[in-house]
């Protein structure tokens, strides 16, 4: 019976080198969940070829993006979706969109006027729900809506339109979207995915890096590409837990290299005195995924 870190493996070599590889019958159930708890769950159906489960996944997704749809007619241009460009297919649990400051109220009035309600509005990333469908509205992606990561203002100069599912829309080039997904993993969530992992190997290039470096993040990228090292060897099992020491290294390195993500601390200090934020702060370092 394969591991969990052999069946990490064999995803990654189907993902990243298109090599054909077969999962045992016995360990289908094993590599589905894991494939859930990575965020490749539509990869995993297309490579066992379980066609009703893909196609149901690929609705949703539609579903998903059809928000695109109704923003696109009255705020065209005016927003990039992030967070969701990779190499592989997924479902996301949300839609995550990056906007200039002032384009943020057009966009919250148009989703209100369709049935979405505001449950979060932090200072830089706002979040309305309409039943299922979450939409987060970022300034700058950043932890607990204060505290600044990346610059949106800069990711905001690394743009492609491309159709994903028969929709048009802008997103961030691959090269800043693999930022995006070293930089989110580590920095925000202290947690490396599969899906992490397969898009920085695949879409890291010059531009990524030079990005990482105007960006302080260069360790974010440093830090996935090990991991992949790891899983491609047999010796990483995914999701990836950052141990607590390591992570908080990492993070004041951060503190001391990137003035953006130092001056926006403050706004977390602030919150401290909400009994809220220790309730998930603990769901935070308890989960295994993302």
């Amino acid at each position: 019976m394969l591991s969990r870190a052999e069946l990490c493996t064999l995803m990654y070599t189907a993902l990243v080198h298109g090599r054909p590889v077969s999962i045992p019958e016995n360990m289908r159930d094993a590599a589905i969940e894991l494939a859930r708890l990575n965020k490749m769950d539509l990869e995993i159906y297309k490579l066992l070829n379980l066609r009703d489960e893909h196609e149901r996944g690929l609705r949703i997704l539609r579903e998903r993006l059809s928000i695109l749809e109704i923003l696109h007619r009255e705020a065209d241009g005016q927003f990039v979706l992030f967070k969701f460009r990779r190499p592989v297919l997924y479902v996301p649990s949300d839609l995550d969109l990056l906007a200039p400051v002032d384009a943020v109220p057009l966009i919250v009035s148009i989703l209100k006027e369709v049935g979405f309600r505001i449950v979060v509005q932090e200072r830089y990333c706002v979040t309305l729900v309409k039943g299922d469908h979450i939409v987060d509205v970022y300034v700058h992606p950043c932890i607990g809506g204060s505290v600044v990561y990346l610059r949106g203002d800069v990711l905001l100069r690394h743009v492609d339109k491309v159709s994903i599912l028969g929709v048009e829309t802008l997103c961030l080039t691959p090269s800043a979207e693999a930022l995006v997904a070293a930089s989110h993993a580590v920095y925000k969530e202290g947690i490396v995915t599969l899906n992490d992992v397969v898009t920085i190997v695949k879409w890291i290039n010059d531009d990524t890096l030079k990005l990482a470096h105007e960006l302080h993040c260069l360790d974010a990228v440093k830090y996935v590409l090990d991991i992949a090292r790891r899983v491609e060897h047999g010796l990483e099992e995914l999701p990836h837990k950052i141990p607590t020491p390591t992570h908080a290294r990492i993070i004041f390195r951060k503190v001391l290299r990137d003035p953006t993500f130092r001056e926006t601390l403050l706004y977390f200090v602030e919150k401290l005195r909400d009994r809220r934020l220790g309730q998930s702060i603990l769901s935070h370092i308890t989960r295994i995924t993302y």
